[in-house]
């Protein structure tokens, strides 16, 4: 039975041993690898925020750049404006000299000049409420008398008032160029330099948000390590103390076993049947009283022998002849032992239910912040898809407002050709009416002295229908300038409003890809903590898994265990009174019932 018992027991440690070698193995890689990891967080942390700090400085240069791109054409269009305006003052004057010597130096005796005095004539037959009819015969019944001038000088004048406007306006036409080529290169580093600096402050963010959450996984890293080793090395205590507590057991048994088989030897020996023998025939017993106390104890203890391994044990130590003070001083300790290992028992279940239930909380907690992180990145997924549908509506808008601005661009270049060539012609007919009234001013004075006052009258009519012609074309053409202001001030209105439209649908849509970018960012950190968090309840369910059959061992077992022990501890109680006189043979039997 004792053998029986003893290998039951083996089998059960074995089990259990096996256990504690794979786990702490198991745990003990776990641990290595969490400290490489950690090692390795720490190094990207590091590389992060040294790169975020790189990234910085590379902004602030960008910056510094942009700004300094602004102030060169801001300066630039400031100098350009007071060069144009400057030019346009002397072109103002050029002009007015050119049109001074060309009235001055005109002539009224071509077919095309007549051609359009009468042209003239009819428009303002056509137009006018009441034209002077008979002066309007005469023009268009006698040929415009001619007056030739003495053209030399005043060509020369014109010729050089030209070429002077001519330089000016190729100088003035150079700086154009010029400052448009400053404008467009400027604006294209400008942009590249936002572009730049946008992309900066993603990368910035980026990696200030990649070191963050690379130190809360290096903390969460740091805190299962903690957790890990404090569990390996309660483990390893455990098992130990399981050991210390076989390895004790085993050698208690086997010195059980050994008094067992050295009393079944000694009590079968030929010589132990001699003396037996000898002994109830010759034998001259010195002390009745201690014999019959060695044998009313082996007798006590056969009885409770079957209770008992260890007083099975304590039997085995009697019939060897053991002392019964050292008999005693052995029993002592055993009921020791058997107090650790109660109290052990009692600490190793506390433990695993601590252990157990600490986790399953752990596991339920974060089970629900792995649905908390669920929702939160549903919902910047459903933002962000959102937002690129924004996206795309303000980019219809723009190209919608891009093609209103152009056509009405085109609509007033148009209009504003229509507009030249009617000043254009207007001006021309302004300018040889002048002309013709400066050469038909003259002719009065020498029909009075040819004497024809008819003819006088005549003259004086055409004079006066040629002024009056010249007023209205001048009205008009003051009319036209006027709506071509008004007209150009209205398109530059509309225009103005049309680019801010622009610019604020361009900005919305500026400002929603930036929306984008951080609400992607703000996804994929979510994603980051989802991995984290699901890693962490995965790692909590390893740990339930690994101190499950240990725990399952200890639980299941920890009630027979105990009552095993109350049955030795009793036994040995019992054996020691048994021993001390106290209890007697038929009251050990009793108890034994």
């Amino acid at each position: 039975e004792l053998e029986h018992d003893g290998e039951e027991e083996q089998n059960v440690y074995d089990k259990y041993a096996c256990w504690c070698e794979k786990t702490s193995a198991a745990k003990a890689k776990a641990i290595d690898d969490a400290k490489e990891l950690v090692d390795t967080l720490a190094e990207k942390v590091r590389e992060s925020k040294g790169l975020a700090a790189t990234l910085a400085g590379k902004l602030a240069t960008v910056h510094a750049s942009l700004a300094q791109a602004v102030e060169d054409q801001q300066t630039a269009t400031k100098a350009r404006e007071a060069e144009r305006e400057a030019f346009l003052k002397e072109d103002e004057k050029l002009a007015d000299a050119i049109d001074q010597v060309t009235k001055a130096g005109g002539e009224l005796d071509s077919p095309a000049a007549k051609a359009k005095l009468l042209a003239i004539a009819s428009k303002l037959k056509a137009t006018s409420r009441s034209p002077p009819v008979a002066a309007l015969q005469t023009l268009e019944s006698s040929a415009p008398l001619a007056v030739k001038q003495a053209k030399g000088i005043v060509a020369d004048m014109k010729e050089t008032f030209e070429g002077n406007r001519a330089a000016n306006q190729k100088v003035e036409a150079e700086k154009v160029r010029l400052y448009k080529e400053l404008m467009l290169a400027k604006g294209k580093e400008i942009d590249q330099a936002r572009k730049l600096a946008r992309e900066y402050e993603e990368e910035v963010a980026g990696a200030r948000k990649t070191a963050a959450r690379t130190i809360e996984s290096r903390e969460d890293t740091l805190e299962q390590i903690a957790a890990d080793e404090k569990f390996f090395a309660d483990t390893v205590e455990s098992c130990k103390e399981k050991a210390s507590d076989h390895t004790e057991q085993v050698k208690l048994r086997q010195a059980e076993l050994d008094g067992v088989y050295e009393a079944i030897k000694v009590l079968e020996s030929p010589e132990a049947r001699e003396v037996l023998t000898a002994a109830t025939s010759n034998f001259v017993q010195v002390s009745m009283s201690s014999q019959n106390s060695r044998a009313s104890a082996l007798e006590a203890l056969r009885a409770q022998a079957p209770r008992s391994q260890l007083a099975s044990t304590v039997l085995a130590m009697v019939q060897s002849g053991v002392s019964f003070q050292d008999v005693q001083e052995k029993i002592d300790d055993m009921l020791k032992v058997l107090k650790q290992k109660e109290e052990q028992d009692v600490k190793d279940k506390d433990e695993c239910v601590a252990k157990t239930n600490t986790n399953i909380r752990k596991a339920d907690t974060l089970t629900a912040a792995v649905g908390r992180i669920q929702k939160r990145l549903d919902g910047a997924r459903q933002l962000e898809a959102d937002i690129e549908a924004a996206i795309e509506t303000q980019q219809a808008k723009e190209e919608e407002q891009q093609d209103l601005i152009s056509d009405a661009e085109t609509d007033r270049e148009e209009a504003s050709r229509r507009y030249e060539s009617d000043l254009k012609d207007d001006e021309a007919a302004v300018k040889l009416l002048g002309k013709a009234i400066k050469a038909m001013e003259h002719t009065p004075a020498l029909l009075q002295q040819r004497g024809s006052r008819a003819l006088v009258l005549k003259a004086n009519s055409v004079v006066e229908l040629l002024k009056h012609i010249q007023g209205t074309l001048e009205k008009e053409i003051e009319q036209e300038k006027k709506q071509e202001d008004d007209d150009v001030e209205e398109y530059e209105k509309q225009e103005a409003d049309n680019k801010a439209t622009l610019e604020a649908i361009q900005q919305r849509k500026s400002d929603l890809s930036k929306d984008l970018s951080e609400t992607r960012s703000d996804a994929e950190s979510e994603e980051q903590d989802l991995t984290n968090e699901e890693d962490r309840k995965s790692k909590v369910a390893t740990l339930l898994e690994d101190i499950k059959p240990g725990c399952d061992w200890l639980l299941s077992n920890y009630d027979k265990r105990r009552e095993q022990r109350q049955e030795e501890t009793e036994g040995l109680y019992t054996a020691k009174e048994i021993l001390s006189g106290s209890v007697s043979p038929s009251a050990a039997g009793f108890l034994q019932k």
